[in-house]
């Protein structure tokens, strides 16, 4: 799969496959790690078109999906409308960051649409990493982003 590396490392001990770690890579110079732990107090709050993961540092990483989102099954038993919990199956979500305040942040148009489920991993890591260009990357944004939406360093966000 092009963009995927999957290298080994040794543990004292035990042989070379003991330990597998896959990075992605977007360019040369980016590296995250798919299985790094998530930092604590990080929550997640269902809703009824996704849910939305609360940082420590009060950024809200809202995925959505199902009917009237931009994502595959936006058109997903439009009538009657699915009860909670039933959104159907999806391969791509409706992305949006908030940072405490509830302000839209990083994204040039506030949401990505049609972001793969498979990069999530990545959007979380770049979120806590405060990595405002890769999230950008992830979500699909190729031109030049607007850095002037992305969240100050440096900057106690609680």
């Amino acid at each position: 799969m092009a963009g995927v590396r999957v290298t080994t490392t040794s543990t004292s001990g035990k042989s070379p496959r003991a330990r597998k770690k896959s990075s992605f890579r977007l360019d040369p110079t980016t590296k995250l790690w798919y299985n790094t732990r998530m930092k604590d107090n990080t929550t997640l709050k269902p809703g009824t078109h996704g849910f939305h993961l609360t940082f420590k540092d009060g950024f809200v990483l809202s995925c959505q999906y199902g009917v009237a989102n931009y994502c595959h099954n936006q058109d997903y038993s439009l009538t009657p409308m699915p009860s909670h919990g039933d959104l159907g199956e999806t391969s791509t979500m409706e992305v949006a960051l908030m940072d405490s305040k509830g302000d839209f942040v990083v994204l040039e148009h506030d949401v990505a649409g049609w972001v793969p489920v498979s990069v999530l991993a990545n959007l979380i890591n770049a979120v806590e990493a405060h990595d405002w260009e890769h999230f950008a990357l992830l979500c699909g944004e190729t031109d030049e982003p607007d850095f002037s939406k992305f969240p100050e360093k440096g900057v106690d966000y609680a």
